[in-house]
């Protein structure tokens, strides 16, 4: 179920299971969506890898077997549109977003199921995003209130899922792109996926 603060939208239950939102506003032309995958959050992260799930989402953008992640960036910057990924360390989904002008919707839209459905995960971006990944998780360290919430954190969820704050330092040493492919084929799955479309 999805909670909206939309005048009723039109739905529809697609044959392969997907849950399709659309609400049409023509007064700007201007294209937005939103898909959350069930199943594919942090909530699900395998108990000796914590934060599988976050760097799942966030290397999706980096690259397929069509395009590379400068190839991506660039198509995104020449649309004037957005694409972000990501999935939060205790949520039980996964969410994507974009937007651009209307005319640009296709090639978002295109670009976006590319990228959801057939991410590479290559090697040198898994290796640069543990590279600038370490230097955030060593400042959070050092931050007493993130220090006071993670503690917290234990103290009321225990071993549960809910109870995690992202990936450590040893988890994201030890992830492989084997783990990425793995996890992505397992939960990225279109039966448990709601999209939401907006606009023009």
């Amino acid at each position: 179920t999805v909670k909206t603060a939309l005048p009723k939208p039109a739905q529809a239950d697609l044959a392969n299971g997907v849950h399709l939102i659309v609400l049409e506003d023509h007064r700007l032309p201007q294209f937005s969506f939103q898909m959350y995958v069930t199943g594919a959050g942090g909530y699900y992260d395998p108990e000796d890898q914590p934060g599988l799930a976050g760097i799942t989402a966030a290397l999706l953008r980096e690259g397929t077997p069509a395009r590379t992640s400068s190839q991506i960036s660039q198509q995104l910057e020449v649309m004037a549109a957005t694409l972000s990924i990501g999935a939060s360390p205790a949520s039980t989904e996964a969410a994507i977003s974009g937007s651009c002008l209307t005319d640009q919707a296709s090639k978002l839209m295109d670009l976006a199921a590319d990228v959801v459905l057939h991410p590479a995960f290559p090697e040198d971006e898994v290796a640069r995003y543990k590279q600038r990944t370490r230097a955030g998780l060593a400042q959070q360290r050092a931050n007493p209130a993130f220090l006071a919430t993670e503690m917290f954190s234990r103290a009321v969820y225990g071993s549960h899922p809910a109870a995690h704050m992202g990936p450590t330092a040893a988890a994201l040493d030890h992830v492989t792109r084997d783990d990425l492919v793995a996890f992505h084929r397992t939960h990225y799955a279109p039966d448990r996926a709601v999209l939401a479309i907006a606009g023009d």
